[in-house]
């Protein structure tokens, strides 16, 4: 005997990029594995179409558009590779930084253009702004639905924890801070000895800093939003802002294209030739290609090591016992005479696959 239920009608309303986020993010290799992402992402997906559902039941005009995203996506991908035909057609792309700029000089007589010049860069003006539109538009559908799903879930987090407050066991601070304080030792460890052994880099070091700590640091601190009770205005709003940021890339990244668009406008058309990377969103040949080498980064990264461990292996011996062998020009004395490399120098012109004379 069997019993069948009908799908609910709010299944038909799972955004097409919250599909896509989560086949890039799922671990494929094992059904056990698919299966338990798919459970853990359950509550989202179920709150994602409830909110879009209730809202599409509320708005005819939403509805339409929501239905409409993907194709008018990709019109609006269309119209950046037209953007960047013709900037990369434009005899005046040399002529100036920014198509406002050019404008501004043209119509204020400091410099002379052909009409089809100027005609060239008024297309250009054009289309940046259909594109900008358009990333507006998107960013705008999509924030109607990401940003009170994101309010919801944080809202949830916070009272469950309220709930689970008595039972759950303080962190201690080590706990809590312990791999931001692994991560600052081991960078504070890299910038002296490159400092004992290379010139004083301050702009390397404050890389080096931001980069390896601060992404960690704001991690850990959204992680710990709901262990200190009670729970504060200004940490439940950047619990927000981080989850949009962070979960939400489906609109992060239209609010970077979108900024792309202002870039190329008014500082440099360089910064529209950037949108042409929305292809990997779009496209789900580019999105398995990426995912290939994506998901067994863990596995990439550590022959990447394995690699780096015998070229070093090979440099040490080899100038130990054969230096005339490793007579690679890295620079001259005062007399001209050819010197030899030290081990850093050759480790680096390894890895550039130079020739060793």
């Amino acid at each position: 005997e069997r019993t069948c239920f009908p799908l609910p009608l709010e299944v038909k309303y799972l955004p097409i990029s919250t599909k896509t986020a989560f086949l890039n993010e799922v671990f494929i290799s094992s059904a056990e594995k698919r299966m338990s992402s798919l459970f853990k992402k359950s509550d989202f997906f179920i709150s994602e179409m409830d909110l879009i559902y209730s809202k599409a039941k509320q708005s005819d005009i939403f509805l339409r558009i929501h239905s409409s995203l993907p194709s008018f996506k990709l019109a609006n991908y269309g119209l950046v590779v037209a953007l960047n035909i013709n900037i990369l057609l434009s005899k005046s792309s040399g002529t100036s930084s920014s198509p406002s700029d050019v404008i501004m000089k043209s119509f204020g007589g400091n410099i002379r253009l052909e009409f089809l010049q100027l005609l060239s860069v008024i297309v250009t003006s054009f289309l940046g702004a259909c594109v900008t539109l358009g990333y507006g538009l998107i960013i705008f559908v999509r924030s109607v639905t990401e940003i009170p799903l994101v309010i919801q879930i944080v809202d949830e987090e916070i009272k469950i924890a309220i709930e689970e407050k008595s039972n759950k066991i303080q962190k201690t601070f080590l706990e809590t801070w312990g791999s931001n304080l692994f991560a600052i030792t081991s960078t504070v460890t890299l910038i002296s000895l490159h400092y004992i052994n290379f010139e004083f880099a301050p702009g390397l070091y404050l890389f080096l800093l931001f980069t390896l700590n601060i992404p960690l640091f704001l991690k850990t601190l959204r992680s710990n939003v709901t262990e200190v009770h009670p729970v504060s205005t200004m940490k439940r709003k950047y619990a927000i802002i981080y989850d949009l940021i962070y979960h939400r890339s489906f609109l992060r990244n239209h609010v970077i294209l979108a900024a792309f668009c202002f870039l190329g406008y008014f500082v440099n058309v360089e910064f529209f030739t950037l949108e042409l990377l929305d292809v990997v969103p779009i496209s789900p040949i580019v999105t398995d290609i990426i995912k290939s080498v994506t998901s067994p980064g863990k596995a990439l990264g550590l022959v990447f090591y394995l690699f780096c461990i015998t070229v070093l292996i090979y440099v040490s011996f080899g100038m130990t016992h054969f230096p005339e062998a490793f007579m690679i020009p890295v620079g001259e004395d005062a007399d001209g005479v050819i010197q030899s490399c030290n081990a850093s120098s050759c480790f680096s012109l390894f890895h550039y696959l130079k020739e060793v004379k």
